[in-house]
C-alpha cells in the first residue's frame, strides 16, 4: 500500500505533521463504518473486540501493532482517526531509518 504523507503546520496534528492520503482515509473511514455495528458513529470495546479481525488486518496491512487501539474505550471517529494517523506516521519513519543512521545519529 503506497501512502502519501504531506506537511502540515495546523495545530492539534501528530507532531511531524503527516496526514493520511486519500485513499487510506477512505479505507479507515470505510473500516470504522465496517466495526460499528449500531451505527451511533462511535466505536466502543465490544464492538473492536467483535470485528478485531477487521481492524488488525488493516494495522497490519499498513506495518502497525495490532493492539493500536487496545483500552481506549468508546471513540468517535476523529479519535480512532488521529491515534490511526500518529501510529501510521511512527511506524513509517520506523521502517525509513535503518537501525545504523539513527545510532549514528544519537552519537553525533
Amino acid at each position: 500500500q503506497a501512502a502519501t504523507a504531506t506537511a502540515s503546520g495546523e495545530p492539534g496534528k501528530s507532531p511531524g505533521g503527516w496526514k493520511l492520503g486519500g485513499e487510506m482515509k477512505e479505507r479507515l473511514l470505510r473500516t470504522f463504518e465496517k466495526i460499528d455495528a449500531d451505527r451511533n458513529a462511535k466505536l466502543d470495546e465490544s464492538e473492536r473486540a467483535e470485528k478485531k479481525h477487521v481492524l488488525t488486518a488493516l494495522l497490519m496491512e499498513w506495518g502497525m501493532s495490532g493492539n493500536t487501539f487496545d483500552g481506549m474505550g468508546e471513540v468517535s471517529y476523529e479519535e480512532f482517526h488521529r491515534p490511526f494517523e500518529r501510529e501510521w506516521e511512527v511506524t513509517s519513519k520506523q521502517q525509513a531509518l535503518p537501525a545504523k543512521r539513527i545510532t549514528r545519529c544519537l552519537a553525533e
